[in-house]
């Protein structure tokens, strides 16, 4: 089971260093345009050696990680503007995110690949509110039974009839089939944290003791579930689910990192929910328990969306398959280097080339659809190309740039 564990491990670690590649690869390009002297070929030997390799072990992905992070803090600093606390986002799409750090919590409210100061938060006319059987955010109330279950979600004006639930996998495996599963709730306590309101159940599934923590967020539409369960007792395979209502009208299934994401509708209300589990020791879709104990966590995030969900990106940030915002001491001096008109498009992907000559961009069609969608850079160029299948560079001129369903392009722009 160990061994397991450590591949899982380092399949999480070679995908940070994949954003983190992603992350610095972009920065070094604003580097360049920015007229300051980018040294790429310790970039280019972590690239060599962790992305075409499955021979790397956990302690040289934590060396490879922490050098490019020092990497990334270096052209930041040397892009230092003023003394500000600020954010950076290293993403195509608009973030608005709240960011907790030591003396409190801040909102990030950033375009995307740009950069703000980080707004603190007063907590004044916040909307949150902590009742003994509710929470709310002004925008969503979750209301609770006797049993600690979601009773009722008020979302703006309306009422919704539905409940996510994980709790079907108690009912079957975690204790063997013959043996039956009481389940009890001992205690719940709602309170406001910041910029969040959370409620906390606590419950005995026989002699297994399980937290469920929910929360909303001020200002917006999402509910977010954690599940922690610390296993005492049991001797067999778990089977991981998250189950939801009436999944027959899901508009799109994918895997993204680590979960899966759905889209689709309660009646009339659009939705989007992302799911990922963890487990000590894990293999596929079952988690065994060793030695008498182990524990197992569930998050998932539901988010409700006015309009269609296509508009939000709420897939893509909450599923983890996006770099993180970057909180910095300071406020760096960011050149655009790319936008998109079409938000259908994802930029994926900026690189400059090891002779400095060439700047490379990956797009992304997201949402399985044709579409297609200006592409604006933000530095002079000599030309455009494309590479065809014997992979030469043939020169293209068009601005607008067609896309099949899920299809990715790549640019290059010669500086």
């Amino acid at each position: 089971m160990k061994k397991k564990n450590q591949t899982n491990n380092v399949d999480q670690f070679r995908l940070q260093i994949v954003r983190d590649i992603e992350c610095v690869d972009w920065l070094g390009v604003i580097a360049c345009l920015s007229g300051l002297e980018f040294n790429s070929k310790g970039l280019q030997e972590v690239k060599k050696r962790f992305l075409h390799s499955d021979a790397c072990n956990e302690q040289e992905y934590r060396g490879a990680i922490d050098r490019l992070t020092d990497t990334r803090n270096a052209i930041l600093s040397r892009l230092m503007k003023e003394q500000k606390l600020s954010v950076v986002n290293p993403t195509s799409f608009q973030r608005k995110e709240y960011v907790r750090l030591d003396d409190g919590w801040y909102l990030a409210e950033v375009a995307g690949y740009d950069v703000a100061t980080l707004t603190p938060m007063d907590g004044e006319g916040c909307g949150l509110v902590a009742s003994e059987d509710s929470i709310s955010n002004g925008i969503i109330t979750l209301n609770f039974n006797d049993k600690g279950d979601v009773s009722g979600v008020q979302y703006g004006d309306k009422k919704l009839d539905w409940k996510i639930t994980d709790k079907e996998f108690f009912k079957r495996g975690l204790f063997g089939g013959k043996r039956k599963c009481r389940r009890k709730f001992v205690s719940g306590v709602s309170y406001i944290d910041g910029a969040r309101v959370v409620r906390e159940n606590v419950f005995n599934y026989s002699c297994n003791s399980v937290v469920e923590q929910i929360v909303l967020f001020r200002d917006e539409q999402k509910i977010e579930y954690t599940t922690r369960i610390a296993i005492k007792e049991a001797g067999v395979g778990v089977k991981i689910s998250v189950v939801g209502k009436n999944y027959d009208d899901v508009a799109s299934h994918w895997q993204e990192d680590g979960g899966s994401v759905f889209a689709g509708s309660f009646g009339d209300q659009s939705f989007c929910l992302i799911a990922g589990q963890k487990f000590d020791d894990i293999e596929e879709d079952k988690a065994y328990v060793v030695e008498g104990k182990g524990r197992y966590v569930c998050d998932y995030t539901v988010c409700l969306l006015d309009s269609d969900w296509q508009d939000s990106n709420v897939a893509e940030i909450y599923s983890g398959g996006v770099n993180p915002l970057i909180v910095s001491d300071f406020l760096p001096s960011i050149r655009p280097v790319v936008s998109v008109e079409n938000n259908s498009v994802m930029v994926r992907h900026v690189e400059l080339s090891e002779d400095g000559k060439f700047v490379t961009i990956t797009f992304g069609e997201m949402y399985n659809q044709p579409c297609s969608s200006v592409i604006k850079v933000g530095f002079r160029s000599k030309g455009a190309y494309q590479l065809d299948e014997e992979g030469n560079m043939i020169a293209i001129t068009a601005s607008e740039i067609e896309f099949s369903p899920l299809e990715i392009k790549k640019i290059t722009f010669e500086l």
